[in-house]
């Protein structure tokens, strides 16, 4: 189920939002303050493949930011509604940038998970 979201979007740097209402889509990055941060090694569908932190998109990360695509629904005040964020309530907003990922190119799948030697 999708639910839309209201976030005060940096209050106190009002001039920061001008221009926001253009964007269809906006990106949120924000601090996942809950997740733990000592795990690194996952197993995500429990198939006891291990996967380091970095190849996953897990919230469980040595660094915890997080970041959500969102459909801006409405700009009001300081206010931005959006449909999409997927974090917490009263998670803290690190970031608000316009979504350009339809103008960049997806990253390419490597065949080898082998890393070049430097």
């Amino acid at each position: 189920m999708v639910h839309e979201d209201e976030f005060d979007g940096f209050s106190r740097l009002t001039d920061t939002r001008q221009g926001v209402e253009v964007y269809a889509k906006l990106e949120v990055l924000y601090w996942l303050h809950e997740s733990a941060r000592d795990i690194v090694l996952l197993s995500p569908a429990d198939d006891g493949e291990i996967h380091g932190a970095f190849s996953l998109r897990s919230p469980v990360r040595p660094n915890p930011i997080g970041t959500s695509i969102v459909k801006v629904e409405g700009v009001s005040g300081n206010l931005i509604a959006v449909r999409g964020l997927d974090c917490l309530d009263e998670t803290p907003l690190l970031d608000i940038k316009p979504d350009r990922s339809l103008s960049k190119p997806l990253a390419p799948t490597r065949k080898s998970p082998s890393v070049p030697a430097a």
